[in-house]
Formats: structure tokens, C-alpha cells, sequence
């Protein structure tokens, strides 16, 4: 490829083919250019269903856990409160969620998927499935395990390291 082209392909805005190796081989601009396309073809799927892919997740944490209080949810989905609060607060404004109080804490409310919040998370689960079967596609079933099982592994260290660190922080 000559530079004129790459210099015109530049100034014109069309993309930039192949990757630079500087960053095909950084295994963090890949994960997160990964991670932008299927959040995308999710956010797409979703749309339909007036929903987009954290609405998704926290249905998904409330049909695996039952009620549940929505610290512990924005703990499981490393959502901060004020976002949880944003997020519920749209959830049950689109009637996929209630607010009930928690029978023992005051200070609290159980979070639990309405009627229509179950048959929305239904066809949202198979519509994330598809997303997901048509974005891995390229992968065999072994590669996709093992990939699942290695950011499974990632996912487990950094919410370690992140507990630590915030416990060094407040014994300073």
C-alpha cells in the first residue's frame, strides 16, 4: 500500500485497513474493540423490545437471584449507586421491575421482575443468544469456552485486586 493512499484513505475518513500491528497485537484494544461490536449489534437486537443491554442485565441478575436488593445488584454488575439508581429508576418506569420494600431492613428495597418484565427478559435472553451465536460464529465451541473460562479468570482477578485495593485504601 502506498503512502499517498494511506495519507488520502486518512484525510477522506475511510478506515484505516489493516490494524497497525501496534495495535492488533494489544490484547486490550482488541478486548474493547470486541467488546464495542457486540455491545452495538446487542444494543441494536434490543431495541425493538424498547430495553437496552444493562436493562438486559439487571433482569438477568434478578431471574437468577430472585428479589434482590439493588446494592446487590450494582455490586454483581459493578454499577455505581447512582447509576443503579438511574437504571431502576427507568427499569420500573418501563414496567419490567418492581420496587418492594424488604421485609427486614427499612433502608431498603427487594427488586423483583414484573409480569411483563418476565416475558420481556425472555425475548431479550434469546435475542442476546442470536447476537451472541452470530458474533462468535467464527469461533469454534472449544475456542469459545476456553475464551469464556480466560475472561471469566480476568474478571475474577481484577474484582480481587479491586477489593484490596480498596481495603488498603481505607486502612490508610
Amino acid at each position: 500500500m502506498s503512502a499517498n493512499f494511506t495519507e488520502a484513505s486518512r484525510l477522506s475518513g475511510a478506515p484505516c485497513e489493516p490494524l497497525p500491528e501496534v495495535l492488533a497485537t494489544r490484547v486490550g484494544f482488541l478486548l474493547n474493540r470486541a467488546a464495542t461490536r457486540i455491545r452495538q449489534m446487542t444494543e441494536e437486537a434490543l431495541e425493538p423490545l424498547n430495553i437496552v443491554p444493562k436493562h438486559y442485565a439487571l433482569m438477568a441478575v434478578i431471574k437468577a437471584n430472585g428479589p434482590t436488593t439493588q446494592q446487590a445488584i450494582g455490586d454483581v454488575l459493578k454499577v455505581d449507586r447512582t447509576t443503579m439508581v438511574l437504571l431502576v429508576d427507568d427499569a420500573e418506569g418501563k414496567g419490567i421491575v418492581l420496587r418492594k420494600p424488604h421485609p427486614t431492613d427499612r433502608r431498603c428495597h427487594l427488586l423483583s421482575l414484573s409480569d411483563h418484565g418476565q416475558k420481556v427478559y425472555e425475548k431479550a435472553h434469546s435475542l442476546v443468544r442470536k447476537v451472541e451465536d452470530e458474533f462468535f460464529s467464527v469461533l469454534k465451541e472449544r475456542e469459545k469456552e476456553h475464551l469464556v473460562t480466560l475472561l471469566g479468570k480476568l474478571f475474577q482477578n481484577s474484582d480481587t485486586e479491586q477489593k484490596q485495593t480498596k481495603k488498603s485504601a481505607e486502612a490508610v
